[in-house]
């Protein structure tokens, strides 16, 4: 196959070797054998968030039967040459279902690929096309939240992984219908965001695009001074081997990152010794939550005494300064997610606070704040403030839903329904397939 896109793009959501038929069974393994299970601290717009600590990244999402590539009303093209079985709205009564307007080609030999969420389709039931042959404009059609192209292959009517699997031990795909996944490309997909040990991230040329270099953060059992000196140490000097590179390098401190300009490869930057990941600035964030839940964490060792929060019995907090922004830290119900209700002289702040599931740690970053306001705000925790201060809590329950409410993350087909008509077009295929064969015909 070659790539259905051109140029650079950042996949946004992964193949799961686990289980990919949209089950939602707690686990994501992706082809480089890297897993996650949901967590509760560092939560995504959608349910639930997949994370993995090591990366430091979402591996979205459970049950996910293909790739989704940022693309943003931009062209798509066939993986490989066939006929087209499917080019319409997937669901035409439920516009806002599946995979809206969606193609699928057969290629012969159990092969089908699927495009979905199109603005325009290009192609229309039962053409042929070309390699590379334009199919279509990406778009947001479909149970989808954000423009982007969805993109799954079919193997005798089963999903597989085209990029195969480099994972240690047995590919977990093999206990799926007895499928197992293997590189399908001809040409090297140019990837912006390959993560550590990804199948021919080795191929990958040194791309003159942007890239976020995520850090490695350091202990956080010797306080917070520890841990913020720790940090910037590793930034700084993973900055000056990029610098000399002759690469353009910006430290984001509230994310422990680096946004990198310039051209040099993916397997030199995962190469330093610090670096734990790549990702790009089109996709989500969760590493900001992840930096706040460490200073959370080195802050229950230091020795300022907290205040009680709201006159509540088990929420305390602390507010301090870091790396120039005030951060409310502090220990509250382990797992509980409240609001915090602050208003001081006409002024009003609602922050929310999510402790964490294990010691009830947490942190919430209360942007750039003069001197004066940080010690109104710690007069106003404490009980200390005018008349005309106040704060109250109130408890949240942590919204649930399916759609995803930010780019790029597309969302895809998660209810029964969505299946028989992959499948009957996936049978139909493989049906037209083995008539061909049979009256020996050219696939």
């Amino acid at each position: 196959m070659t790539p259905p896109y051109r140029g650079w793009i950042a996949i946004v959501s992964y193949f799961d070797h686990d289980l990919p038929d949209f089950s939602v069974d707690g686990n994501v393994t992706i082809a480089d054998g890297l897993s996650a299970a949901p967590s509760s601290v560092n939560q995504a717009p959608d349910f639930p968030a997949y994370w993995n600590s090591t990366i430091r990244q979402y591996l979205y999402y459970d049950g996910h039967n293909g790739y989704d590539y940022d693309l943003w009303y931009q062209p798509v093209y066939a993986a490989a040459p066939g006929r087209v079985i499917f080019a319409a709205f997937e669901y035409p009564d439920a516009p806002d279902h599946g995979y809206g307007q969606m193609v699928m080609i057969n290629h012969g030999h159990g092969y089908v690929t699927l495009y979905g969420h199109f603005s325009r389709l290009l192609v229309h039931k039962g053409e042929r096309v070309r390699r590379g042959q334009e199919i279509g404009i990406s778009g947001n059609t479909g149970h989808s939240s954000g423009p982007h192209l969805h993109f799954t292959v079919f193997h005798n009517c089963t999903p597989t992984d085209p990029y195969g699997w480099t994972g240690s031990g047995t590919d977990p795909l093999t206990q799926y219908q007895g499928e197992a996944s293997v590189w399908l490309w001809r040409d090297q997909p140019l990837v912006a965001n390959p993560l550590p040990g990804w199948p021919g991230m080795n191929l990958l040329p040194a791309g003159d695009v942007t890239r976020i270099v995520l850090l490695r953060l350091p202990g956080t059992s010797l306080g917070p001074d520890a841990f913020t000196r720790g940090l910037t140490r590793e930034e700084d000097r993973t900055a000056a081997e990029l610098r000399r590179a002759g690469l353009s390098v910006t430290v984001d401190p509230l994310k422990a990152a680096l946004v990198v300009r310039g051209s040099i490869s993916a397997a030199h930057l995962l190469s330093l010794r610090s670096v734990v990941s790549i990702t790009t600035p089109d996709t989500e964030e969760g590493e900001r939550s992840e930096v706040m839940a460490a200073l959370a964490q080195s802050t229950l060792h230091a020795s300022e005494k907290p205040v009680r929060v709201a006159r509540s019995p088990r929420w305390s907090a602390l507010i301090v300064r870091w790396r120039g922004h005030a951060v409310l830290v502090g220990r509250g119900v382990p797992g509980q997610q409240v609001v915090l209700d602050l208003e001081h002289g006409g002024n009003e702040l609602s922050v929310k606070l999510q402790a964490d599931p294990k010691n009830g740690a947490y942190a919430a970053d209360l942007g750039v704040l003069s001197a004066r306001s940080v010690r109104r705000l710690r007069d106003d925790l404490a009980g200390r403030g005018s008349g005309g201060s106040s704060v109250k809590m109130r408890t949240v329950t942590p919204a649930r839903s399916r759609v995803r409410a930010t780019r790029p993350r597309g969302a895809e087909p998660v209810f029964p329904a969505a299946i028989p008509v992959l499948l009957l077009g996936c049978l139909a295929a493989g049906a037209a397939f083995a008539l061909r064969r049979r009256l020996g015909a050219d696939a």
